[in-house]
């Protein structure tokens, strides 16, 4: 008999660059709401981003101003973590977690990315680490550079066999459930904007007038544009642009 938790996590870590956080990041974090209605959304901006596979990215604005960008995106939707600000870099997801799990013994906490991250997900550092002490929720999201993922569930099995893990499809709860561990991969049956951060930078840079006006909040617009973010193609790492 499959095990199936319906419980409601007490926090969903949803975790990325946010560079800008854009109208998919915003759908996001209202699907979750919907899914989850009784958890925290917890948004965890990266302060040293890591590639998956190995090696670290430079986030073209700074920690700053992406936490501030948060706030705005996210509104009362969801609190805005600094964490990552305070671990030594580089840092990857697993031992955020950890701290956040010691932080929080006495709740559960799930973590939840995009499907253009879950397609990359076994080549994460210590991805099992993850599944282990955590449920994961996965939302649609096409990858960068591409013009679809394909179906949803079909990447998510691919990565789970990349894994080598034996799993049970639940169809009733659309997810993926780890008898060894406990813990599913949840997916929400939910299609997001089709915004990009890489994209978006692209378009401020080079053709701001191109820009699709629903991939970012007005809100976000303009603090970009009080700030004079994204318009020099030279990168600062953490510091104040």
């Amino acid at each position: 008999m499959q095990h199936l938790n319906t419980e409601d996590p007490d926090i969903v870590i949803y975790g990325g660059c946010f560079d800008p956080p854009h109208q998919g990041h915003i759908d996001f974090v209202k699907a979750l709401k919907n899914r989850c209605s009784n958890s925290e959304i917890l948004i965890l901006p990266s302060y040293s981003p890591v590639i998956a596979g190995g090696g670290t990215k430079t986030a073209a604005a700074s920690f700053e101003h992406r936490v501030n960008m948060c706030q705005l995106a996210f509104g009362l939707d969801a609190s805005i973590s600094t964490l990552e600000s305070e671990l030594p870099t580089p840092n990857f997801t697993v031992n955020t977690l950890q701290v956040l799990r010691d932080a929080n013994l006495e709740k559960k906490l799930s973590f939840a990315i995009g499907q253009d991250q879950m397609v990359s997900f076994d080549r994460w550092y210590q991805p099992e680490g993850i599944l282990q002490h955590h449920d994961l929720y996965v939302a649609k999201r096409r990858a960068s550079g591409s013009d679809s993922t394909g179906s949803i569930k079909d990447s998510t099995i691919e990565v789970i066999r990349k894994l080598g893990k034996k799993f049970e499809w639940n169809e009733q709860t659309h997810s993926f459930f780890f008898p060894e561990w406990g813990h599913s991969i949840i997916l929400l049956d939910t299609e997001l904007s089709d915004a990009e951060s890489t994209s978006i930078r692209r378009f401020l840079n080079e053709s701001p007038n191109k820009l699709p006006s629903q991939w970012l909040p007005e809100s976000i617009l303009s603090y970009i544009s009080k700030h004079h973010m994204y318009t020099n193609p030279k990168k600062v790492k953490n510091g104040t642009q």
